[in-house]
């Protein structure tokens, strides 16, 4: 007979044993911490997040979550020393047909 190594152990903990041996520590921000990091308030965020603004962030079920490193690169992402470096939006209504 043939015995598994997990044999004590259900399906879903043997995943996150495998799991945590694979995958670093990711430090996840609520809304309100990311918000408080990034330095701007709390309903700025959703807003962002309906434009496709803003950090990355995941979906856990119905929460919304902010890995903390991708904060910090996306603040060193947007860092700028000229407001000619970054891109200005273009007003449809200003252009002129040539």
């Amino acid at each position: 007979m043939l015995t598994h190594p997990y044999t004590d152990r259900s399906k879903a903990s043997r995943r996150l044993v495998t799991m945590a041996a694979h995958t670093p520590a990711i430090t996840l921000l609520t809304n309100d911490e990311t918000a408080a990091l990034i330095g701007i308030s709390p309903e700025t965020l959703p807003v962002w997040r309906v434009k496709g603004k803003g950090p990355a962030f995941r979906k856990i079920g119905r929460l919304v979550r902010y890995s903390e490193a991708e904060v910090l690169a996306w603040l060193d992402s947007n860092s700028h020393t000229s407001t000619s470096q970054y891109p200005t939006r273009l007003n449809p209504s200003r252009l002129v047909a040539a």
